[in-house]
């Protein structure tokens, strides 16, 4: 890594050692780091990367655009109307929940 490097990580958390961040921006191995995702969500905040000048943070809404935004409505409605439909919803936190609507 070149001296002044900016590091984003956008993509997912696991993907980056914190410490190993935290301690490259120390020595001056990176110039900042900003991230927006993170190992653990919500965040430590305890940890010094947070306090260190070079680096920005946000609370992982990289995807948050007009057009995901619109993609994610979309994916909700059709959602509830599956379920309205008597049919499973593609996306569920719970699937284990479901239960097949009885043929009258």
């Amino acid at each position: 890594v070149q001296p002044g490097t900016l590091l984003v990580n956008t993509a997912r958390g696991g993907v980056l050692d914190l410490d190993a961040a935290y301690e490259a921006l120390q020595q001056g191995r990176l110039g900042g780091v900003g991230l927006d995702v993170y190992p653990v969500e919500p965040p430590d905040t305890s940890h010094p990367i947070f306090r260190h000048p070079n680096f920005v943070g946000s609370p992982h809404v990289s995807s948050h655009t007009t057009e995901t935004l619109n993609e994610m409505g979309l994916v909700v409605a059709q959602g509830v109307m599956d379920a309205l439909q008597g049919r499973k919803p593609q996306f569920m936190v719970n699937p284990q929940v479901w239960r097949e609507p009885v043929q009258r």
